[in-house]
């Protein structure tokens, strides 16, 4: 009976954003939450759980943070579990979008005490392994390699020290090798976390601009014929002059 609840919730929240906020507002999640210990030991429902809970984390206009935020440590764990490709799809886009509602909070004091709650936790060093663990593995999948790029933009959108933390434990080995795969919509979602990364600290600019292989990425797409890939790329300028020096500049 559990597990055909679950599907329910799932199916009906995939729904619209009207029946998500309803369910939301009528505790689903809190619900959810409560089954969790019963099912994280079985693995046949534990994908079932991640999905549901993800969908009800989903779309727009974003969901109500006090209640997403509440299911994001579970997402985290599963990265660390090093799961299946349908868990790891599930949780990282519902990661993602957990994120993309913080960032998007007009009421600071509600941005900060939901960024305390998750931001440092997704560039502490295990579960910046899985992310990047995740990349490597799934090079040709798009569909997984589109949300960890956009989970990594938006970790560096929250907080500068987010994209210290993630430079410090090389982030640009894990996202370098996929400009090579030639595919419009990851290399805009490359340049545009590119630009979230460029208003980061002095030294995180810096190690952008010494990049020499990086750079000439950058250079070579502004030249894109595509509108929104130059649009980042002029974004990534722009930001990275705001901090660099005139000799980088030069």
């Amino acid at each position: 009976m559990v597990e055909q609840c679950i599907w329910a919730i799932g199916n009906i929240s995939a729904d619209s954003v009207h029946v998500r906020d309803m369910l939301n507002s009528m505790g689903a999640i809190d619900n959810m939450m409560v089954v969790y210990p019963k099912i994280n030991s079985h693995k046949e429902r534990y994908p079932t759980w991640v999905w549901a809970i993800s969908n009800l984390c989903r779309g727009v206009p974003q969901p109500d943070i006090h209640q997403v935020i509440k299911p994001a440590q579970h997402f985290i764990e599963a990265l660390q579990k090093r799961p299946n490709f349908e868990v790891l799809n599930d949780s990282v886009w519902a990661l993602t979008n957990i994120v993309m509602t913080i960032n998007a909070q007009e009421i600071m004091d509600v941005r900060i005490a939901s960024y305390q709650a998750i931001g440092p936790a997704l560039t502490e060093p295990e579960t910046f392994a899985s992310i990047t663990s995740a990349i490597s593995n799934s090079y040709h999948m798009m569909n997984i390699q589109i949300p960890l790029i956009r989970l990594l933009g938006n970790v560096a959108y929250m907080d500068n020290s987010n994209t210290d933390r993630m430079f410090k434990l090389n982030v640009m080995t894990h996202l370098m090798p996929l400009f090579a795969l030639n595919n419009m919509q990851v290399t805009r979602d490359l340049i545009w976390t590119l630009s979230n990364f460029a208003v980061g600290s002095e030294d995180v600019v810096s190690a952008i601009v010494s990049n020499d292989p990086l750079i000439e990425h950058i250079f070579l797409h502004a030249d894109c014929h595509s509108p929104m890939v130059k649009k980042e790329v002029f974004w990534v300028l722009s930001n990275l002059t705001r901090k660099a020096t005139l000799a980088q500049v030069h």
